[in-house]
């Protein structure tokens, strides 16, 4: 009996091996392959049993018919192309399955040969862990991933269809985690995020948020736990941030920085050294797309300057990626004064990037001529209020640090503070 078993299962996946390569053994690839092509046009025979006839050939065909298939996809006729999207997992998945498996047998085995595979080895790299929790993705959501790496038809469509799906099950049948997470995936890949995007913006119209319903998914305990899971909390939060950078819309970009915000507060999140948090906001900051949402680059911005790294480190990251950014990040504040008169300060990436230096620095916002932040200095806490009246008072302001700057040279390695 110790014998039979291990043969009998070797038997099993020997000939289903054989049988996801072609059910007809009797004719040669090419030969399995222009039968495909035969019977992919037959599912658009006027006749209903033709068209079922030709759906199990093609099922009995295996993944000799896969091409055929996939080029059915893209046919004009409505029936053709339904039958091959029904018929399409039906023949991938089995053999996808198999390979997986032999894939966690094999520590060598590459991740880059599966669906998406690719993209996950570029944001979350190769280690062991890493390969773990993609094979995790991979078992418990193959046919999504699958789906989307070969762009079935209505791609964007169906992804935002999930997000509303995941959104109305209710407690008692939350989706598993690696759902979640392999829908990033999807969605940071550069090929598939764009039709994500078109989809988002066609149901935008209506006045959807979807971007905002996702987010929300990822507010709820199970997920804050996951990220700071000590083993797939990593790959978790690498892939969040691959395909938050990516977030096109100031709603979305503000709605995920308010969600940083409270992760930071809740410790599930932190911006010590090289934490990836603090990479993601570093990146947006000084990002093109960061140009085109100045509201949401100022609130990176703060959350930055109260990074737990060192004061230096600070001060250089905010001098060298800043004091030439002239992005207007507030146009025109209006504000009273105490004595009841009005200034109205425009706010620049380089006048919020200098208030945090003097800040950091210890020296006085009074000093440097801050029309607001000069006599409120309270009102630090928000980066609208650090610009000036005018723009000669703003070119002073710089040629004053410059000249504190010659006199004080950043010292290395001073602890955080």
């Amino acid at each position: 009996m110790k014998t039979l078993i291990p043969m009998f299962v070797w038997v099993v996946v020997f000939l289903s091996a054989v049988q996801a390569q072609s059910a007809d053994t009797d004719k040669t690839p090419q030969e399995v392959e222009n039968l495909a092509k035969q019977l992919v046009l037959k599912l658009g025979d006027p006749d209903f049993q033709e068209r079922e006839a030709a759906s199990r050939k093609l099922a009995k065909l295996g993944l000799g018919a896969l091409k055929a298939i996939k080029e059915g996809l893209k046919n004009s006729d409505t029936e053709i192309r339904a039958r091959c999207l029904s018929l399409y997992p039906k023949i991938r998945t089995p053999d996808l399955k198999r390979r997986i498996e032999e894939l966690a047998a094999d520590k060598e085995g590459r991740i880059t040969d599966f669906p998406l595979g690719a993209t996950y080895e570029k944001i979350c790299g190769k280690d062991e862990n890493a390969r773990k929790f993609f094979i995790m993705l991979c078992r418990d959501n193959l046919e999504l991933l699958d789906d989307a790496a070969n762009n079935l038809p209505n791609t964007g469509e169906a992804f935002i269809d999930l997000i509303y799906e995941i959104g109305n099950r209710g407690n008692g049948v939350l989706s598993p985690t690696t759902e979640v997470a392999a829908m990033l995936l999807i969605a940071a890949d550069e090929k598939i995020g764009p039709s994500i995007v078109e989809a988002n913006r066609n149901q935008m119209k209506g006045g959807d948020r979807n971007y905002q319903r996702f987010i929300g998914i990822f507010w709820t305990p199970k997920y804050e736990a996951l990220m700071i899971d000590t083993n797939n909390g990593l790959y978790f939060r690498k892939l969040l941030f691959a395909w938050a950078i990516q977030l096109p819309e100031p709603l979305a970009m503000q709605s995920f920085l308010f969600f940083i915000r409270d992760m930071i507060k809740k410790k599930v999140m932190n911006l010590q050294g090289d934490s990836d948090t603090l990479v993601f906001l570093k990146d947006f900051a000084v990002s093109t797309s960061a140009q085109l949402m100045p509201y949401q680059k100022g609130e990176a911005m703060s959350i930055i300057a109260g990074a737990s790294i060192s004061k230096n480190d600070r001060l250089a990251f905010f001098e060298e990626k800043f004091f030439k950014d002239e992005t207007s990040l507030e146009p025109v504040v209006g504000f009273d004064l105490k004595d009841q008169s009005k200034i109205r300060v425009e706010t620049r990436a380089c006048d919020y990037a200098l208030a945090v230096c003097v800040k950091l620095s210890g020296q006085s916002f009074q000093d440097y001529g801050f029309d607001i932040l000069g006599s409120q200095s309270d009102m630090f806490n928000s980066w609208i209020y650090a610009g000036f009246t005018k723009d000669e008072t703003r070119k002073v302001a710089f040629k004053k640090y410059e000249q504190w700057r010659k006199a004080n040279p950043i010292k290395k390695d001073e602890p955080p503070c």
